[in-house]
């Protein structure tokens, strides 16, 4: 990546104070950013990093008044919102690191699964019977999809994700490694001679559009219907949601939260 001041402003919507040819190739935190970076000042408590910072742009806010002389060399780019900003550079930043499209030769994708165009299928990827995968999504190594999941266009899941049998994710979705979706539900029956009897889980789990699951969550599969987990939802690392639980749209969950069996949980 290596973009001008004037085209960053472009990008995020802003304008340019100092020279609009400053040219940056990488990204940086306020704090170590080098000559050729570019870094974002959103929280005042960081603002005396700037005065003696070496980055080449530093992304403020549209009223930034510096208390005192600025690096000579250094130009800012002025937008509304520094940290919405910034996180599209991110993001653009991160578009441009995702891998190439195609299939790995050590992926084993069964010939009645359906691939959607230009998508990443990374390093012993495994895709059984009827599973479909949406267009441009990428699937990094050992990434498990069962029988007959759908997987929506423009996702991403990294190393390790197992998607179980008949389960469904839509578009724009980023699962981060070793997340289950569709494993058992904890379902056991009492006998009479105080021992258990397995409850066979038949449903599945839904995750709508534009979620993103944090690493090492465990989805169980419902005992009957779904478990559902609505749109734009984000949940951090090492979460558990048992069988049957519905999660309302635009919920944020930290790490570490275990859900219990049909709980309901409202909209953000």
């Amino acid at each position: 990546m290596e973009q001008t001041a004037a085209e960053l402003a472009i990008l995020l919507d802003g304008s340019v104070s100092g020279n609009p040819e400053t040219r940056v190739r990488k990204l940086g935190k306020i704090e170590s950013a080098g000559t050729g970076a570019v870094t974002f000042l959103a929280n005042k408590e960081y603002e005396k990093f700037v005065y003696s910072s070496c980055a080449s742009v530093v992304v403020v806010s549209k009223d930034f008044k510096p208390k005192k002389d600025l690096p000579p060399e250094m130009t800012l780019v002025r937008v509304d919102d520094p940290y919405s900003a910034f996180a599209k550079l991110l993001d653009a930043y991160d578009n441009i690191l995702k891998r190439d499209e195609g299939v790995h030769s050590t992926a084993i994708i069964h010939p009645d699964a359906i691939i959607g165009d230009a998508c990443a299928i990374g390093p012993g990827v495994v895709i059984d019977k009827g599973a479909t995968i949406g267009d441009r999504t990428e699937l990094r190594a050992h990434v498990y999809i069962g029988r007959d999941v759908t997987i929506g266009t423009d996702c991403m899941f990294f190393s390790g994700v197992r998607i179980l049998d008949r389960c469904h994710v839509g578009n724009r979705c980023t699962i981060q490694g070793g997340t289950v979706i569709g494993s058992d539900g904890f379902g056991f029956a009492p006998k009479d001679d105080g021992s258990y009897a397995k409850v066979p889980q038949t449903g599945n789990v839904i995750i709508e559009d534009e979620c993103d699951l944090g690493a090492l969550c465990t989805f169980d599969r419902a005992t009957l219907g779904s478990t559902i987990i609505r749109k734009g939802c984000k949940l951090d690392n090492l979460i558990q949601v048992a069988h049957n639980v519905v999660i309302g749209e635009k919920t944020v969950i930290a790490a570490q939260t275990g859900i219990a069996g049909s709980t309901t949980i409202g909209s953000q």
